[in-house]
């Protein structure tokens, strides 16, 4: 089955197709350690180390080794065994193993001047046979476009890996320009660094709610909060949950089936953690007869509480009067 060579959308200035190659042409294998985290520390040493969990969880489709802090290997004897597959900028260190389809997820190395740095446990690390433009190879290879054709390869059941035979042969389709490589990982690092400023944003946000939903509802025995809207005054009400809901009753119990476009159905998981809001991705509808489910059927207003609220009713509330 022939591939496309050429991307549906593509920067201005380039035409013509992408080189197809295999594996094998493009990368030279180096060795990896099976070192655990046990051997490491990071406190100082003659090599650093990068293991596969964080190359899986922490780091993005490249790292900047000049800027994180990585364990180094606590024995120095073992360092010289590795001095010729030292990772170098432009390397590619890939996870053989994980406990779903992101095996073979990668990173591109780059900051590696004056540093020696290994490739750890569960990894195979390799260095490509040409110079391709920085941050190129670790967008391409993380992408559906490489990265589809990995699935039927991997192998096991609860822990899944890939071997280094099987990627041998899979294909590489990648322009001949570095200019076009180049426009290329520089677009995707920007959109990288817009998102870690978001996050930053985001999580400054979530700080600060966190922070005035201690500050605006009362603490516990006070009937007055410790920040308040300007022209409010007096005390807060003190009542039960059960005075305040008019029932209290279990949701459906039904499977969940794919969405019919107009019955939603909120499940326990369907509830974000931190907004608590409904989440509308991945929608379900019931898998019932509704015309017997009425009395399950919610309106705005309505509360949904992860434990029995016979329970809850119980609570005590301190709110402010009701206008």
């Amino acid at each position: 089955m022939d591939k496309t060579k050429e991307p549906i959308f593509r920067f201005k200035g380039y035409t013509g197709d992408w080189e197809q190659r295999k594996f094998h042409e493009v990368f030279d294998g180096l060795q990896n350690n099976t070192l655990s985290r046990s051997d490491m520390n990071y406190d100082g040493g003659e090599a650093q180390n990068l293991h596969y969990g964080d190359v899986l969880i922490k780091f993005g489709d490249y790292i900047d080794v000049s800027m994180e802090q990585l364990p180094y290997i606590s024995d120095k004897s073992i360092t010289n065994k590795f001095s010729n597959s030292y990772l170098q900028d432009g390397d590619i260190v890939i996870v053989d193993t994980a406990e779903d389809e992101t095996v073979g997820k990668c990173t591109e190395i780059v900051g590696t001047k004056g540093k020696k740095l290994i490739a750890g446990l569960h990894t195979i690390p390799c260095r490509p046979r040409q110079t391709y433009a920085p941050k190129f190879l670790g967008y391409y290879m993380n992408s559906n476009a490489y990265h589809a054709q990995l699935i039927p390869l991997m192998q096991g059941i609860k822990v899944t890996s890939i071997s280094k035979g099987a990627l041998q042969s899979t294909d590489m389709i990648i322009p001949a320009s570095t200019k076009e490589q180049g426009k290329i990982g520089t677009y995707f690092s920007a959109i990288d660094n817009l998102i870690t400023l978001h996050q930053r944003k985001s999580d400054a946000l979530k700080e600060l709610k966190k922070g005035m939903l201690q500050k605006m509802f009362p603490k516990e025995g006070a009937k007055i909060p410790e920040f308040r809207f300007k022209g409010f005054t007096g005390d807060w009400e003190k009542r039960k949950l059960g005075d305040i809901a008019a029932s209290f009753d279990y949701g459906l119990n039904a499977a969940a089936k794919e969405y019919d476009g107009q019955n939603k159905y909120i499940r326990i998981t369907d509830i974000d953690d931190d907004s608590h809001n409904f989440i509308s991705d991945g929608m379900t509808s019931s898998d019932t007869d509704l015309s017997k489910a009425d009395e399950y059927k919610v309106s705005e207003g309505t509360y949904s509480l992860p434990e029995p609220g016979r329970v809850l009713a119980r609570a005590i509330f301190i709110s402010p009067q009701m206008v």
